[in-house]
C-alpha cells in the first residue's frame, strides 16, 4: 500500500488509451492538468497499441502521475519473466512490445502499489476491489487486482466468496460498506459504477466506448471528464 499527502488533490482515471487521454487533457486548462495529482486505476500495459508510450509519459511525468498495479500489469512482468527464464517459452504475438521495455519501464512496473490511500479524503484506490468484511491489510493480491463480483458464504472470510464467471452474483462494490471510499477500474463491461462507498470508473474506452476521469478533491471534487474513444484499441497491434 501507498500513501499520498493529505494536501494532495487527485483525479482518478484509466490510461490504457494514451491518444484520448492527451485529447481529455487538452479541453482541461493547461495550469488545472499541471497542479493536479493523477492517480490511474492500473492496466497501464496489455489493452493497446502504445504501451511503451504510456509507460514513458507516466515515468516521465511522475510528480503529477501515479498508478496502482493492475492484472495486465501483473501478467506483462510474469510473461516477461517466464520468456526469460526459458528458452521454450515464447511470447504472444500481442505481447512482442515487451522486448522493448527499458530498464526503467521494468522497474517502474515492479514497483507498483496495489493500493494508493489518501487518508484525508478517507479514499483508497485500487485496480479491481476488495472482499467485504476483510480489513484490507489482509486482502490477498489476487483480489485486488482481480476481483469483480461475489457471492454470500458463510464459510469464507468476511462472508463472501469472489465469483470468477461474469455477472454472477453481486457486484462487490455493492456490499462494499467502507469507511474508506474505494476508487477502482478493472470491471468494463459494467461501464460506470456509483455505490455509497465505491465507484468504478473503467468505461471500457479501450473497446471503443469512452475514457472516465474523476476529481475527488478540490472545488471539482465530484466532477467527471470523459473523452469518447477515437477508435476500439483492444490489441489492435
Amino acid at each position: 500500500m501507498s500513501d499520498v499527502s493529505d494536501s494532495a488533490d487527485c483525479w482518478n482515471t484509466i490510461s490504457i488509451c494514451i491518444e484520448d487521454f492527451r485529447s481529455m487533457s487538452r479541453r482541461l486548462s493547461a495550469n488545472l492538468v499541471l497542479c493536479v495529482l493523477k492517480i490511474f486505476v492500473g492496466d497501464l500495459v496489455r489493452k493497446g497499441p502504445k504501451n511503451l508510450e504510456v509507460l514513458s509519459y507516466i515515468r516521465n511525468n511522475s510528480e503529477s502521475c501515479l498508478s496502482v498495479r493492475g492484472n495486465n500489469d501483473e501478467k506483462c512482468l510474469i510473461r516477461l519473466y517466464s520468456a526469460q527464464a526459458s528458452g521454450n517459452y515464447t511470447l504472444k504475438s500481442q505481447d512482442k512490445w515487451m522486448v522493448g521495455l527499458s530498464p526503467a519501464d521494468l522497474e517502474y512496473l515492479e514497483d507498483l502499489p496495489y493500493t494508493i490511500s489518501i487518508p484525508s479524503l478517507n479514499a483508497i484506490i485500487v485496480h479491481a476491489g476488495f472482499i467485504p468484511g476483510i480489513p484490507i491489510e489482509k486482502q490477498h493480491p489476487w483480489t485486488l487486482m482481480n476481483i469483480r463480483d461475489i457471492d454470500p458464504d458463510s464459510e469464507c472470510p468476511g462472508g463472501y466468496r469472489p465469483i470468477v464467471k461474469k455477472f454472477a452474483g453481486h457486484p462487490w462494490a455493492s456490499k462494499w460498506k467502507g469507511p474508506q471510499h474505494v476508487y477502482f477500474g478493472h470491471d468494463n463491461k459494467k461501464k460506470l459504477q456509483l455505490y455509497p462507498f465505491a465507484t468504478g470508473i473503467d468505461t471500457s474506452c479501450f473497446r471503443g466506448n469512452y475514457l472516465t476521469g474523476l476529481f475527488i478533491s478540490g472545488f471539482r471534487a465530484g466532477a467527471f471528464v470523459t473523452q469518447n474513444a477515437f477508435r476500439p484499441y483492444h490489441y489492435d497491434y
